[in-house]
């Protein structure tokens, strides 16, 4: 594929929260008819599994905190597995542009367009392979090759910066990802509360580490960044 196509363009992994998938968790119960849980489910449904409550529905109680959802997606992995396949296919379609080759019903013989586009443009080709973690969840890796900018284009765009620059810019913009700022000072917090409990270090900061933290958080949130790029040690 590669001395065909060129170098792959982007490597993408996906791994799916097989454990607080509501999709596989209702798959995971069995169903008696098409009125009742797992069937179909009212509005608390989706509160219970954030609040990890007991969900109830009619006769149906059901738990919901994690040992629950743990124990639900480890006693029928074909639940876990069927929402996987359908989380694969949906990626590859909506969001890469290539649909699976083979899919039950159609026909593998079918001429099928080499150029296909997605998120980023045409896709030239892709490889993917699914593997389990150590716990047995499922994930995939996709390699993807995208109609653009050739490998051999920019081989020759290095002795001229002015170019570099430019399609630096345009390799930039292919892939972003941004957190919320409170969630990054939540996990900061957290972690020092860890450290405080230890005894690794004193939860209370001297006022110049306040003074930097905070800095860095008004900064980071100024330039619109959603993420802690300072060093400080607190």
């Amino acid at each position: 594929m590669q001395k065909r196509c060129g170098g792959a363009s982007s490597y993408i992994t996906v791994s799916p929260d097989d454990v607080n998938n509501p999709t596989s968790f209702r798959l995971a119960h069995c169903a008696i008819n098409n009125k009742d849980f797992p069937a179909t489910v009212n509005e608390t449904f989706f509160k219970s599994l954030r609040e990890a409550k007991s969900f109830n529905q009619g006769s149906v109680k059901l738990p919901c905190d994690y040992t629950s959802r743990i124990q639900a997606a480890s006693g029928n992995p074909v639940a876990v597995a069927v929402e996987f396949c359908a989380l694969v296919e949906n990626v590859l379609t909506i969001l890469i542009g290539c649909p699976l080759n083979f899919q039950p019903g159609t026909n593998s013989k079918n001429v099928r367009s080499p150029h296909h586009k997605g998120m980023h443009g045409h896709v030239t080709a892709y490889h993917g392979c699914i593997e389990t973690q150590e716990r047995s969840a499922l994930h995939f890796h996709i390699i993807i090759i995208w109609g653009g900018i050739t490998p051999k284009l920019l081989e020759h765009s290095v002795p001229f910066p002015s170019l570099c620059k430019i399609i630096g810019e345009a390799l930039d913009t292919m892939h972003q990802a941004t957190l919320p700022t409170n969630l990054h000072i939540q996990n900061m917090l957290h972690s020092l509360m860890k450290q405080s409990k230890s005894g690794r270090t004193n939860f209370l900061c001297q006022q110049k580490n306040t003074l930097s933290w905070t800095w860095c958080l008004l900064q980071n949130h100024h330039n619109n960044i959603g993420k802690i790029s300072c060093g400080q040690t607190f």
